[in-house]
């Protein structure tokens, strides 16, 4: 069976190459990983007597007629990326005429000094199959460098094959013909075994010595998410579904150099978020979509994002953490409703302050101390009035509620505030519904400075 290869490409422009050889007996892989270099420096030419010729990447040759000097074809330097370390050579050597006594392979990092290691290393290719293993050393003289020679005074033809110089090279083998929930993994030596035969358990043995990891209670878990599925935007620093367990929810940048990290739900509360920001203060670069779609809450601008942390103290509402209140609106791609949907909303706004919206004021929900209202693309306006009609009713004054809204599909709507529904419900208000930001409008304009913790909206009706 043939060989597979997996290559992982790196936003910072390193990459990893996997090899899978399949041509063992069933149920062991042998598999080779590290960075593949991707180019040879030199180009086609002909020089001293010698012809090479570049067909691509992998493949070249070498015709010398009586060279009347040494040639050498430089296959990696600084200008094309050679790094330190490890490195392996592996390629096919085919004699077509003359001898492989002709050749040598060598590294030299173009000096004399040898005080970090050797200064030069030879090697010599044979015909047929290479794996030719190596150390570059620098030390900060010369630049390094792998080159090809072909001795003066050589006749011959060779041509070369499945070219490849890897830095990094190493041997993983996976071993499957035990039970199939148990795994060996053998790594430069190192013998990990990994054991799932009890369910939500992993038990990793690592040269005898046993880690176990039990998620036992993460199987178990069962969110919002998982009882109402298909929301098509969903915004918390909770986990919302048992596929978000682990997942990070939200990206925090600290002011005291702008670095951002990604965090988990425990992670905003164990204490990670705050060794991360120290006495400084955590800005909320991005809350992590949980919908179908993980559509992510975006306030790029360092000016405009809210506080998770404030000072060395995590901000929090109701003894669970949340983004303080500011004077911009939050992103996110445009959401178009067209009929039913339903939205729940934990969050703390005061009268006149926009709980979604858009870029203009045609699409937007606003509250008011006693009243919400809903602005729909033009097509309409309601308001939800009597909020505060008794002592026991709700007034947008700032305080952390949980805020659902409805519409069915007869267009007719419904909100209830922390538990109880408003007075004057249902109304009607058809049309499309199209929004693209939250924690108010127009980037600045009636901006919550409320807590927030959580929104989701189906594209349904959920009741």
């Amino acid at each position: 069976m043939a060989d597979r290869t997996l290559t992982i490409n790196h936003a910072d422009g390193d990459s990893e190459t996997y090899t899978i050889n399949r041509d063992k007996f069933a149920g062991v892989r042998e598999m080779s990983r590290g960075n593949v270099y991707p180019t040879i420096f030199d180009s086609s030419f002909s020089h001293s007597g010698v012809t090479y010729t570049k067909t691509d990447e992998e493949t070249f040759s070498l015709v010398a007629s009586s060279s009347s000097g040494k040639f050498n074809l430089t296959v990696l330097k600084p200008a094309n990326g050679i790094r330190l370390g490890k490195h392996r050579i592996a390629c096919d050597v085919t004699v077509n005429s003359g001898s492989i006594s002709s050749i040598i392979g060598y590294y030299n990092d173009r000096d004399s000094d040898a005080t970090a290691g050797s200064s030069e290393f030879f090697f010599n290719f044979v015909e047929g199959s290479n794996a030719i293993d190596f150390e570059i050393f620098d030390d900060g003289i010369g630049d390094p460098q792998i080159i090809i020679r072909v001795n003066s005074g050589s006749t011959c033809d060779i041509s070369f094959s499945n070219f490849k110089v890897t830095h990094n090279y190493e041997e993983i083998t996976v071993d499957r013909t035990a039970p199939d929930l148990v795994r060996t993994i053998i790594a430069d030596g190192q013998t990990i075994t990994i054991d799932t035969t009890r369910e939500g358990v992993r038990t990793l043995t690592v040269d005898g010595t046993e880690i176990t990891i039990d998620r036992t209670e993460e199987a178990d878990f069962a969110g919002l998410l998982d009882q109402y599925s298909g929301a098509a935007r969903a915004w918390s620093f909770q986990t919302l579904s048992r596929a978000m367990v682990g997942q990070p929810v939200v990206r925090v940048r600290r002011d005291s150099d702008n670095i951002e990290v990604d965090l988990t739900t425990p992670e905003l509360t164990d204490g990670t978020l705050l060794a991360f920001t120290g006495a400084g203060s955590g800005y909320v670069r991005t809350i992590y979509g949980q919908d179908v779609n993980s559509i992510n809450l975006n306030q790029s601008d360092p000016v405009k994002q809210r506080k998770i942390v404030d000072s060395g103290v995590l901000v929090t509402d109701g003894g669970l953490p949340a983004m303080a209140g500011g004077a911009y609106s939050y992103n996110f791609s445009t959401l178009t409703l067209s009929g039913a949907f339903s939205m729940l909303t934990l969050m703390g706004a005061s009268s006149d302050q926009g709980l979604i919206g858009s870029e203009n004021n045609n699409n937007r929900i606003r509250a008011f101390t006693n009243n919400l209202e809903v602005v729909n693309n033009l097509a309409g306006e309601i308001n939800f009035v009597n909020l505060d009609r008794n002592p026991t009713n709700f007034n947008y004054d700032g305080t952390r509620a949980l805020s659902a809204l409805y519409r069915d599909g007869t267009n007719s709507m419904s909100l209830s505030v922390a538990g109880q529904t408003a007075a004057s419900a249902p109304q009607t208000l058809a049309g499309d519904f199209r929004w693209n930001q939250i924690l108010g409008y127009r980037d600045n304009i009636k901006p919550i400075t409320g807590k927030f913790q959580e929104m989701i909206i189906w594209p349904s009706d959920i009741r």
